[in-house]
């Protein structure tokens, strides 16, 4: 039994553009009157992807996921996989007591829509503006997921805590303080609107693309 929502199939996968939307409006007066910014909607990502043509038993793979997805009504799980670890650590993530850093840590009170306080980082650890953030909390078809992006850099202090701030801003009052914080593989939930089917280019060895939105 498929669970939802599932991971993104990544099979010849050759693009993939997560683009932020603060869910603003740009209102342009006139007689050189300032312009009129209204959030009119929740924030949050865009999602594009390319995928290469395939042979038969990746076709057939692609295929099945899409289906599965019931043209839009169930989500999906995507990270960025050129940027699935903090840009400091490509080479490797830091150790605490020996081990290898999980990418996670934990809040010191409920996020605000684009800051939070985070305890249980590395000492010392290098987050980086541009770099993802993830949070998720619940369980099972309950379980919300959220991700963003670091606005400025910061250092996790010597108790391994530091403030961030972020955008796209999270939706108000989505997660409490038990939420789980993260920074390996930051996934967002996104659905396939019916009006961004796949577009294949080909018969005998297809490639498409699609268009997906983050929700939560």
């Amino acid at each position: 039994m498929v669970n939802f929502p599932r991971e993104m199939f990544n099979y010849n996968v050759s693009e993939m553009t997560f683009t932020p939307d603060a869910g603003t409006v740009n209102a342009v007066h006139s007689n050189g009157r300032a312009s009129t910014v209204s959030a009119i909607y929740d924030g949050g990502f865009g999602l594009s992807v390319t995928v290469e043509p395939l042979d038969d038993a990746e076709h057939i793979g692609w295929k099945a996921w899409f289906a599965s997805l019931g043209g839009g009504a169930k989500s999906f799980l995507a990270y960025d996989l050129r940027q699935s670890v903090p840009y400091a650590y490509r080479g490797g993530l830091p150790l605490v007591e020996g081990v290898e850093w999980d990418g996670e840590c934990s809040l010191v009170d409920a996020p605000e829509i684009g800051a939070a306080a985070l305890t249980g980082l590395p000492v010392g650890c290098l987050l980086t503006a541009g770099d993802y953030i993830g949070f998720e909390e619940g369980v099972g078809a309950a379980r919300k997921y959220a991700m963003s992006l670091l606005s400025e850099s910061v250092t996790a202090d010597g108790s391994g805590e530091a403030t961030v701030s972020f955008s796209p801003a999270l939706p108000a009052a989505l997660f409490t303080d038990a939420a789980t914080v993260n920074f390996v593989e930051v996934k967002g939930k996104f659905i396939i609107p019916l009006s961004a089917v796949p577009v294949g280019s080909s018969v005998d060895m297809p490639s498409f693309s699609f268009e997906a939105m983050q929700v939560y």
